[in-house]
């Protein structure tokens, strides 16, 4: 099948509704499968009958929690639509909006705003200053820890002990060089901002965050620009732009 997956056994709750703890079984392993799974392989991964697994994917589909590509099932993206629209995040993410538009108006740059995810940040938002320069990064996209601003942004920002309660994240941390992430830990928690450079693509990440009235990493902004940046001085004044929106982010969120 080519993958490994292993669901665990574990004595049953008996206040615990069987088939929504399959159902949560289900969209675990397909969130874990790159290519999505046929319901052949749901079936062997779960250890349950088939007549129960197509009982799960028909009400999963029905849901949108899940979509179907040929023969095979993805995890789907209602339950990121469901997050994203959480009433206080949303009315955070709102307020960044239309100062983040007003920044980049008149240039060829796009605005992305992120939460802290289980192994980086998650884009929930993206503003395109023109049709002309399109971020790549849309909503709904996981970037990592090491190779993405955002991303670099959430490992400063969150001590080991948070990672422990998510073991994927854990891993990747210990399969990066430990030097790394010392050495990213620092650089932000000094300059207070972070970028990355795709050298592929050749485009600039830069990003900030936004913290919570009691200190809490709420949100990152970032700015995507199609081309390297390596000028310093237009390094930091783009910074002290973002920094200034994300204190303006969290003044109204103290009033």
């Amino acid at each position: 099948m080519g993958i490994d997956i292993s669901v665990r056994e574990e004595k049953m709750d008996r206040y615990i509704i069987p088939s929504v703890f399959q159902a949560v079984q289900l969209c675990e392993v397909l969130a874990n499968s790159n290519s999505g799974l046929r319901a052949s392989d749901i079936e062997h991964a779960l250890k349950i009958p088939r007549s129960t697994v197509f009982r799960l994917i028909r009400t999963l589909l029905g849901a949108r929690v899940i979509d179907k590509k040929g023969t095979r099932y993805v995890y789907g993206r209602r339950i990121y639509e469901v997050t994203a629209t959480d009433m206080s995040r949303r009315s955070a993410q709102q307020e960044l909006v239309s100062p983040l538009a007003a920044l980049i108006k008149g240039h060829e740059c796009s605005a992305l705003i992120g939460i802290p995810s289980e192994n980086g940040a998650l884009v929930v938002d993206v503003i395109d200053a023109s049709l002309t320069c399109i971020s790549p990064y849309r909503p709904g996209a996981q970037l990592g820890l090491f190779d993405s601003a955002l991303g670099q942004i959430v490992l400063a920002h969150y001590s080991f002990t948070f990672y422990k309660a998510h073991q994927q994240t854990v891993d990747a941390i210990k399969s990066a060089e430990t030097s790394l992430a010392s050495k990213i830990r620092t650089e932000i928690c000094t300059r207070g901002f972070s970028i990355t450079y795709c050298s592929k693509n050749e485009n600039t990440l830069l990003a900030v965050p936004v913290f919570s009235v009691d200190g809490e990493l709420s949100a990152i902004l970032s700015l995507y620009f199609s081309e390297s940046i390596k000028d310093v001085l237009k390094i930091q004044q783009w910074t002290q732009k973002l920094k200034s929106i994300a204190c303006i982010q969290r003044r109204e969120v103290n009033k």
